[in-house]
């Protein structure tokens, strides 16, 4: 097992180096929210020459990552000092990358199935979209291995970063993977050597500087206040330092989306899918998304430092079999990406690689502001009432929750649209029409069906996907709690309709259309 050692970085002060100015950490939210429960892990309590204590760390371990997948890292080896000084370093980057490097270093996801390089703030594509205010620089190997490849600006600082990223992946890592691989009842090195890829600062996977600046009115509307989808991380740790300003989201057992808190200098580490297969499903990769911070952070900026830890490429997304808890307990198959993965390879034989799902999954990424895209019948489906993101990927399919103002009740509700909620669906309808008009050829809004009211509530459950309810004072996201239910409501007119429980009110106009849906 490797001990611990301080951070050392190299010299901030030397002559080549031009002046950083300090990062300003912005102020914390005052408004009460949901904020997630984390557990905290204090890594030097692994060095304690006392079993017992080190025992206490390891279950402490096992319970939080079987049951958040989340978890605050403390007293891992960096001072807040040195801390801030890498965030000053990306604050610097932002501030002074040039025009000439922006282009000359833009990345290409699509071609590459990575995000090398630098990400514009006009989406996750190499051709500019619509803004979303989010500009990313990415270092992979050959970031490293070439100082032409990272932006001029941070040439004098890359001793400083690269120093960094080495000590996160080969000192906290390791050790984090120490504790993995106890929980496992693996050796020590189990993970960190069979699992954990290696060759440069960060492996196979990524050190990101990110700044999310405050968005237009015209990408609030269109992305309904998300800037990154629900998701999980495709590799095997994330590790991510905590910020003051709250827009990282955590969804919990009791599918509801939570804050992430701040807790200053601590890790944020978050399992990814390498991880979960690894494990069997004994560790939970967690959906989490990033979300519109609280109105009192709304025109701040959000500086974000993040490495993300990468299995070795060729691993084939398996459990390790070599573990005596897998062997004994079985595997978990009650979370999604393992139980997927695991239905994918009794179909087709060998699951994809880790090299295969990840960079499938960052070539064709939605962007939250693609309004092509993001709808039902598209990349979304409702599922008992809930808006989910669906995509599939070399066969295995992932379902990623979207809005909690979509889980509703609907069982034995007799809902039925307002007057308001018609006409404003309607013009929502007519405004998007080209949008529209091929879902309404299929099965379940079914134009050939003679029930008009029926076709009514179909048309309000698409219309309402670009649009919010009037009758909720045009809340956010409300417009899709009303497209769920409308979704609801006219799958039981069909089923009603199958069992010839319901007479036709055949309006034979528009207006009439209305009145029956207001009367139903």
């Amino acid at each position: 097992m490797t001990s611990a050692n301080l951070f050392h970085p190299p010299s901030a002060d030397l002559p080549n180096k031009p002046f950083v100015p300090d990062w300003i950490p912005p102020p914390v939210t005052k408004e009460k929210h949901n904020f997630a429960q984390l557990q905290s892990i204090d890594l030097s309590l692994l060095d304690s020459e006392d079993p017992a204590v080190v025992d206490g760390l390891i279950q402490q371990v096992k319970s939080a990552i079987r049951n958040d997948g989340f978890l605050f890292l403390e007293n891992y080896g960096i001072s807040l000092e040195q801390l801030h000084r890498q965030f000053a370093l990306a604050q610097y980057m932002f501030n002074n990358i040039s025009e000439e490097d922006k282009q000359r270093l833009l990345f290409d996801p699509e071609t590459s199935g990575m995000w090398a390089g630098y990400k514009h703030h006009y989406g996750f594509k190499h051709r500019r979209g619509p803004p979303d205010g989010i500009e990313q620089f990415n270092w992979y190997r050959a970031e490293w291995e070439d100082i032409e490849r990272v932006p001029r600006c941070l040439h004098p600082f890359m001793d400083e970063i690269e120093a960094f990223c080495n000590y996160l992946t080969k000192s906290v890592n390791r050790r984090l993977l120490t504790l993995f691989s106890r929980v496992l009842e693996l050796p020590d090195d189990y993970l960190w050597d069979k699992v954990q890829s290696h060759g440069s600062p960060t492996g196979e996977g990524y050190f990101r500087h990110a700044l999310f600046r405050p968005v237009t009115r015209e990408t609030e509307e269109a992305s309904k206040g998300l800037r990154m989808h629900g998701h999980t991380d495709y590799g095997l740790t994330t590790q991510l330092f905590s910020v003051p300003v709250s827009s990282l989201q955590i969804w919990g057992r009791d599918e509801q989306w939570y804050y992430v808190p701040y807790k200053p200098s601590a890790l944020v580490i978050n399992i990814g899918d390498a991880l979960e297969i690894v494990s069997g499903g004994h560790f939970r990769a967690t959906r989490h998304r990033v979300y519109r911070p609280p109105a009192d952070q709304l025109h701040e900026d959000r500086l974000t430092l993040v490495l993300f830890n990468s299995s070795v490429g060729d691993l084939l997304m398996q459990p390790a079999w070599d573990s005596p808890l897998i062997r004994r307990e079985g595997c978990v198959e009650d979370q999604g990406i393992y139980r997927e993965f695991k239905k994918r390879t009794a179909d087709k034989g060998d699951p994809p690689t880790n090299r295969e799902w990840r960079e499938i999954q960052i070539a064709t990424m939605t962007d939250p502001t693609d309004t092509v895209h993001n709808r039902v019948g598209m990349h979304q489906t409702i599922i008992n009432g809930k808006l989910m993101q669906q995509r599939e990927y070399m066969g295995v399919k992932v379902l990623l929750p979207l809005q909690l103002q979509l889980q509703l009740q609907l069982q034995g509700d007799d809902w039925s649209p307002t007057a308001a909620q018609i006409d404003e669906g309607c013009r929502l309808y007519f405004t998007h029409v080209a949008y529209y008009v091929l879902f309404l050829y299929r099965p379940t809004f079914d134009p050939s069906h003679p029930y008009a009211c029926h076709l009514l509530l179909s048309i309000l459950c698409l219309a309402y996907q670009y649009g919010e309810d009037p009758d909720c004072g045009y809340e956010a996201v409300s417009g899709a709690s009303l497209s769920a239910r409308c979704f609801q409501s006219a799958h039981a007119i069909l089923t009603a309709l199958e069992e010839d429980q319901v007479d036709d009110p055949a309006p034979d106009d528009p207006a009439r259309a209305k009145a029956a849906m207001v009367q139903l």
